[in-house]
């Protein structure tokens, strides 16, 4: 997980991605298998506890594909 507080380089040039979960034990699978795969994750949470998204990466489409296939792009 990133630390709160903590700046992170942000590549403008890289692909960003949004896919939809069906629900959150899917987000929270994911995070755990990104976090075994040793890719760098975060989890967003709104202030009153709400998990809203999960960020993976930076990393290759190789290295994220086994773990968000079975999630779909949002609209």
């Amino acid at each position: 997980f990133a630390r709160p507080g903590t700046i992170c380089e942000y590549n403008a040039n890289s692909i960003k991605v949004a896919l939809r979960a069906d629900n959150l034990l899917a987000l929270h699978t994911a995070e755990k298998a990104a976090i075994a795969a040793g890719l760098p994750c975060a989890r967003v949470t709104e202030q009153d506890g709400t998990v809203t998204a999960l960020g993976i990466g930076p990393a290759r489409k190789s290295e994220c594909k086994q773990i968000t296939r079975s999630f779909r792009l949002l609209p």
